[in-house]
């Protein structure tokens, strides 16, 4: 069998450019391949302090959960310096309480307190007031206030 020595040589050249084109092709997916990693690891260690984050809040919050009555009676407060009476949001603001707390504490206690032309108002302010400082629920409010014919 005789074969030619140029086919051979031309056959050699062709494989070596074919391999290059492939190591240089395998380099690039290299790179690609290290890329996706850093970018996987990246969002991994997001995904990770995210949980973190979220269970700290968590965790703050229920650390920094009131004592029953404890809005009531800063809202008693606020509402018994302002005869006129404060909107839901000057309550919020003057309170430091936050708002769903202000808002669901003046519309349970109907006994305490009511809303005219936007603005809330305590019934009765100074008895009220003291009411709540000695922990009275607005049930007992509303049953002192009927037994006594006050009104």
């Amino acid at each position: 069998m005789d074969i030619d020595p140029e086919l051979i040589k031309g056959t050699i050249d062709d494989l070596r450019r074919s391999l290059a084109t492939l190591l240089q092709e395998r380099n690039a997916l290299d790179v690609m391949i290290e890329a996706a990693n850093a970018r996987l690891a990246t969002w991994e260690r997001k995904l990770e302090e995210s949980k973190t984050v979220k269970e700290s809040k968590a965790s703050a919050r229920r650390i920094e959960r009131r004592p029953k009555g404890v809005n009531r009676i800063a809202i008693t407060d606020f509402l018994a310096a302002r005869i006129n009476g404060a909107t839901t949001a000057a309550v919020q603001k003057g309170t430091g309480l936050p708002w769903s707390s202000v808002r669901g504490t003046l519309r349970r206690s109907p006994q305490i307190y009511f809303e005219e032309n936007g603005l809330w108002r305590l019934h009765n302010p100074p008895k009220l007031r003291v009411a709540a400082l000695n922990g009275l629920s607005s049930q007992d409010i509303a049953a002192e206030t009927i037994a006594s014919g006050e009104d």
